[in-house]
């Protein structure tokens, strides 16, 4: 199920994201990777030279596109600390695919928000907690015009190979975010926010720690 609200994108131009939602074993977006002996279903870009090259030229960040260890490596955390999110509401900064968002739904979260500045990163995001739980509530639909192909179809394709259901219902939304930038952050108000991979610059270190405590709850 998704919800269809309107989700304003950068000014910029985005070529049509080829997802063809095809089973694991063939060349096709939706992978499976294993995190702490757990399944889990990815989908992301089917050709990630295609978006590089869109990005490079217009010089943003492409890097989004796959699985990096360090978010595995928080993902196994979660997983091997599931009190860290259990019952709670949980920000993913930063989400890029959403491995460790996604993490923390298997690990009982309650609510999952997805923040991130690229559009096409929180779509395949939202696409793998479809791959991964079906039936789930997302606004996936606000993200569809970047598809090249029709989301429902997209979207039956991901809840028909979902490993297994949830155990407990888990709300999950995405949000254009962009951390670097100075913003009003009194509405967030989390129990958990969950960040890695994210200091490429000088002054990121000092901006996360001013940013991350604002996210949670007053």
């Amino acid at each position: 199920m998704s919800m269809s609200s309107s989700i304003p994108l950068p000014n910029r131009t985005y070529a049509p994201l080829q997802l063809d939602l095809s089973s694991a074993n063939e060349n096709g977006v939706f992978g499976q990777i294993t995190v702490k002996n757990r399944r889990l279903s990815i989908v992301q870009p089917k050709d990630e030279d295609q978006v590089l090259d869109m990005y490079i030229g217009q010089e943003k960040d492409p890097y989004w596109c796959r699985v990096w260890p360090s978010s595995m490596a928080l993902a196994e955390e979660i997983f091997c600390h599931p009190e860290l999110v259990a019952h709670r509401k949980v920000c993913d900064l930063g989400a890029g695919l959403g491995l460790a968002g996604l993490a923390a739904a298997f690990a009982g979260a309650k609510e999952v928000v997805l923040l991130d500045q690229e559009p096409l990163a929180l779509l395949c995001s939202l696409l793998s907690f479809h791959a991964n739980f079906p039936g789930i509530t997302t606004n996936v639909a606000s993200f569809g015009e970047l598809l090249g192909s029709s989301l429902d179809g997209l979207l039956a394709k991901a809840s028909s190979e979902a490993p297994e259901a949830p155990k407990t219902p888990v709300l999950v939304t995405a949000e254009l975010f962009d951390w670097t930038e100075d913003r009003d952050l009194s509405r967030y108000e989390f129990d958990t926010v969950l960040a890695c991979d994210l200091l490429y610059m000088k002054s990121s270190p000092a901006r996360l720690a001013k940013i991350a405590p604002q996210l949670l709850k007053k």
